[in-house]
């Protein structure tokens, strides 16, 4: 596995994640409840083992960004 470094700034970070965070709201386990979810509900639903693996993947890069933010 090659290991890929980027630098970026807080502020595209910041704009990742609010797209991450959009798309996690939104994935198909939402539109089965007919409203989009809460960050709470994405990270039980993660803890579950219940997103798929797209799903998981984007969930772990906002996790990676939350990392580089500290929050």
């Amino acid at each position: 596995m090659a290991l890929k470094i980027t630098r970026t700034n807080n502020a595209e970070l910041l704009a990742r994640k609010m797209e991450l965070e959009r798309d996690l709201q939104n994935i198909a386990y939402a539109s089965a409840e007919g409203a989009a979810l809460t960050m709470q509900e994405v990270r039980d639903l993660a803890s579950l083992g219940l997103l798929s693996r797209e799903e998981r993947a984007l969930y772990d890069e906002l996790r990676r960004i939350e990392l580089l933010l500290r929050k």
